[in-house]
């Protein structure tokens, strides 16, 4: 029965592992998104000072771009879910954008905070195993 229960603790802390893996994946991949989100807040900045008819090389993807003029710098095309477009003034896209880099870093902190969670029950678990060992001896 001891044994039994040993091995369960083993397999309980190598799922634990596992989720702690891809936890931090995910913390990655938030944070990854909320630079992007901060950078391209900073794009808008730059396109405000931009002057109208400027040169342009938008991406159409995979590294091919397209040559053209800038002729609007007070408002952009922003996708609001299901491939619809709507053009938004440059301020109130940074304020979704704000709204976007908040819910990214309130995910990471959620993520981290289960991560932590995850680590003391790893800990409690390998201290078990340990006193587990230690009454065998």
């Amino acid at each position: 029965m001891e044994k039994q229960n040993m091995q369960q603790k083993q397999l309980m802390l190598q799922l634990i592992g596992a989720q702690m893996q891809e936890i931090e994946k995910e913390v990655i991949e938030i944070e990854n998104k909320s630079k992007e989100l901060t950078n391209l807040k900073g794009n808008l900045d730059s396109l405000k000072e931009t002057k109208k008819s400027a040169k342009a090389f938008p991406s159409l993807g995979m590294g091919i771009f397209a040559e053209g003029n800038i002729t609007n710098t007070k408002e952009v095309l922003v996708n609001i879910g299901s491939n619809i477009v709507v053009k938004k003034d440059i301020e109130s896209t940074k304020k979704l954008l704000d709204n976007q880099i908040k819910q990214t870093k309130d995910i990471s902190k959620k993520l981290t905070q289960n991560m932590q969670n995850l680590v003391l029950r790893a800990q409690g678990l390998e201290q078990e195993i340990k006193n587990s060992i230690s009454k065998k001896k």
